[in-house]
């Protein structure tokens, strides 16, 4: 896996979350304003009640979503700083975080990093290839840790 698959993830979380927000911000106002109307006019003091309850099991079903994508978004936030962590330069994982699980652009990071704009995207590419690196050399260590214990178990059978 390359540092952008491993970090898109994150990006594409931040995507679903956001648009399940505003479906719950939807929801929530159809369900106010759901009323019977005759003819083309809101009838006063009466509820399409079969429109409201959908309505309601609508917003109901997008809440579940939004907490399950955050619960999801949590988890994978957890797992890139605790990786970030690992590749040993505070400065690349700092801007890490900033761009992809604090969804802060380049040019703002480099304004909060005090970096020059232009050298922002060279440290940013630097970072990934730093990134690139530990996780393939992770895989490699799992792909031999698994071959090892292929062999045990052959082993142990004999």
């Amino acid at each position: 896996m390359t540092a952008k698959e491993f970090l898109g993830g994150i990006t594409d979380v931040h995507h679903r979350l956001s648009a399940a927000k505003r479906k719950v911000i939807l929801y929530a106002a159809l369900a106010e304003n759901v009323s019977a109307s005759i003819g083309g006019e809101q009838v006063s003091h009466s509820r399409d009640v079969t429109a409201n309850e959908k309505a309601i099991l609508r917003l109901a079903e997008a809440h579940d979503v939004v907490e399950q994508l955050e619960r999801q978004q949590q988890a994978l936030e957890n797992e890139i700083v605790d990786t970030l962590a690992r590749i040993g330069d505070v400065e690349y994982e700092e801007l890490l975080v900033y761009h992809y699980i604090k969804n802060i652009p380049l040019p703002a990071v480099s304004s909060l990093m005090n970096i020059c704009r232009s050298k922002i995207y060279v440290k940013h590419e630097q970072a990934l290839k730093m990134l690139d690196i530990y996780l393939s050399k992770k895989e490699t260590e799992r792909d031999a840790k698994g071959c090892e214990g292929t062999k045990r178990d052959k082993n142990s059978v004999l």
